[in-house]
C-alpha cells in the first residue's frame, strides 16, 4: 500500500484493496517466482503443530494460492479470500491442475462482507484495516475457531527487491523503512493478544526470460517512468546483480517472515 509495489508485502497476499488492481503481467510474475520458491513448504512446516483437530481453513488475501493449494491438500475444505479479479483466474487454474475440489473462492477482500467460522484463519501479507484494530481483532477472532495466523515480513535492513541500493543510485535519496511484523505485534499485545512467533526463512527468486524483462518489472515496482539516464543506470545495475539462468535471469532473492498466531479468545 496508493501505488503498491511487491516490496510491501510477500507474495502470499494481495496489494491494499485501495491500490490499482493486479494485471495479467504482475500475476504471471508472481506464479513464475512460486515456482521456484520453498515459501509454501516453510509456511507449512510452521502450520503442521497448529493443524492438529483443524479440518478447514479460511485464507485471506489468497493470491494464486501460495497457501490454499497446500492448505487444501492438508485440510477437509479451504474457503479462499481474494479479490483481484487477475489472481482468481490464476488460482482457479492452479487448482484445476492441481485436482483440488475442496476450495471455494470467495473473490471479496477481507471486510466485505462476514464469513462462516473456520478451525483455522491465515493471512498472509494482507494489509489489515489496522487503524480499526478492535473491530478487526473481533472480525478474525469471529471467523476462526481454533486458531489465527498472521504472516508477515521481518525487516533485514535489506529490501528484497534491492530498492534500499536503487533508491540512492536512482534518487539520490535513501529507501525509506517499512513496518514490519513488530507493529502487527504491538498491535495485538495493546489489545491484550500475547500472540506466538515464529520466524521463517525461504527463498523467492524471480525468474526473467530477458534483462528487458528484468527492466520492465523493475520499472513497474518503482513506479518509474525512466528518462535515458535512469534507464541506463538501472540497466547496467540488474545486469550485474541478476545472474544467468536457463537462458534468462535470475533475481535472487531471500526472506524471512514472522507468522505471529494465538487462539482466539472466546467471549
Amino acid at each position: 500500500g496508493a501505488h503498491v509495489c511487491l516490496a510491501d508485502h510477500d507474495r502470499g497476499g494481495h496489494p491494499a484493496v485501495s491500490g490499482p488492481p493486479w494485471t495479467g503481467e504482475q500475476v504471471r510474475w508472481y506464479v513464475a517466482a512460486l515456482r521456484l520458491s520453498d515459501f509454501p513448504r516453510k509456511v507449512m512446516a510452521a502450520l503442521e503443530p497448529l493443524l492438529t483437530g483443524c479440518r478447514s481453513a479460511l485464507d485471506v488475501g489468497a493470491g494464486c494460492g501460495a497457501l490454499t493449494v497446500p492448505l487444501a491438500r492438508r485440510l477437509e475444505r479451504v474457503t479462499a479470500l481474494e479479490p483481484a479479479p487477475a489472481m482468481v483466474e490464476a488460482l482457479r487454474g492452479r487448482l484445476a491442475r492441481a485436482r483440488l475440489r475442496n476450495v471455494r473462492i470467495v473473490p471479496q477482500a477481507w471486510g466485505a462482507a462476514a464469513h462462516p467460522c473456520h478451525d483455522l484463519l491465515v493471512a498472509a501479507n494482507v494489509p489489515l484495516p489496522w487503524d480499526r484494530a478492535g473491530d478487526l481483532l473481533a472480525g478474525l477472532e469471529q471467523a476462526a475457531a481454533r486458531r489465527i495466523v498472521l504472516i508477515h515480513r521481518v525487516d533485514t535492513g535489506r529490501d528484497k527487491f534491492y530498492f534500499d541500493e536503487l533508491y540512492p543510485l536512482l534518487f539520490n535519496q535513501p529507501y525509506p523503512r517499512k513496518r514490519d511484523y513488530r507493529g502487527v505485534l504491538a498491535a495485538l499485545h495493546g489489545l491484550g493478544v500475547h500472540a506466538e512467533v515464529r520466524v521463517i526463512e525461504y527463498d523467492f527468486d524471480q525468474p526473467f526470460a530477458d534483462l528487458d524483462e528484468a527492466l520492465r518489472f523493475w520499472k513497474h515496482y518503482l513506479d518509474l517512468r525512466l528518462d535515458s539516464s535512469r534507464d541506463a543506470r538501472l540497466r547496467a545495475f540488474l545486469g550485474k546483480r541478476l545472474r544467468p539462468w536457463r537462458g534468462g535471469w535470475r533475481a535472487p532473492i531471500r526472506k524471512r517472515s514472522a507468522l505471529l498466531s494465538w487462539a482466539p479468545r472466546r467471549r
